[in-house]
């Protein structure tokens, strides 16, 4: 997709029609619901069938989709809808996955079950993938909710990861769902600054700065 985007969009790219294609491949695929959280996500494809699995990681999708939207990369303006609201509904996913927890972030990942989402690696590494997507669906959908849903990832970010004693900076969380702590080996991953805070930063910012119309971040947020 941004491969596409950053070479003209073309629209009879080949890079369009692989985002595409991928797209409705995993729309057809491992696209699912679970009924008991109302939550949608991608589950993992493993040994010809899907495992109910999915990890903070994946939560880029939603930004990703919604910026394919914004450049209408789909073929048709019904497609474009649809991953637009494919977007959103992983946005509220993502978004769960951390209030849904004892500290207030997110564990590495989820299981979906009967008894609805499950905590599953519950550590918390200052991952950026859910404010990533916080940020392109507020300047996307210009809808109030998903700035409000940011704050509040930054303020649980804040009181969960910030270092009081003993140094500076900011911790992973280990139990994320039953013992909050803070991990003493734990290290501050550059990716943090690169990416969670400056994602943070531009979900705030006014729409002029790096805007999305002249500007393609790569995977580590540098534009």
């Amino acid at each position: 997709l941004k491969f596409w985007i950053y070479t003209g969009k073309a629209p009879d790219s080949r890079y369009r029609r692989m985002y595409v294609e991928a797209v409705e491949g995993m729309k057809e695929h491992i696209w699912s619901f679970n009924t008991p959280s109302g939550l949608h996500y991608i589950a993992e494809w493993k040994s010809g069938r899907n495992d109910a699995k999915f990890d903070e990681l994946a939560c880029f999708t939603g930004g990703m989709l919604a910026l394919g939207a914004y450049h209408g990369a789909g073929y048709t303006d019904e497609m474009n809808a649809e991953h637009l609201s494919m977007a959103e509904s992983l946005g509220e996913t993502c978004y769960q996955m951390f209030v849904s927890q004892k500290a207030g972030v997110s564990p590495e990942y989820v299981r979906f079950t009967d008894a609805g989402m499950q905590t599953g690696v519950d550590f918390y590494i200052l991952r950026p993938e859910t404010v990533e997507t916080m940020m392109y669906l507020w300047r996307i959908t210009k809808k109030q909710k998903w700035r409000d849903k940011g704050w509040t990832l930054y303020e649980n970010i804040v009181k969960a990861t910030k270092v009081e004693q003993g140094g500076v900076g900011y911790a992973p969380v280990l139990s994320v769902s039953h013992n909050p702590r803070q991990d003493p080996k734990g290290v501050m991953h550059s990716f943090f600054l690169a990416e969670t805070l400056k994602y943070l930063y531009l979900l705030f910012s006014d729409d002029s700065v790096i805007p999305l119309d002249k500007f393609v971040f790569n995977t580590e947020a540098h534009p």
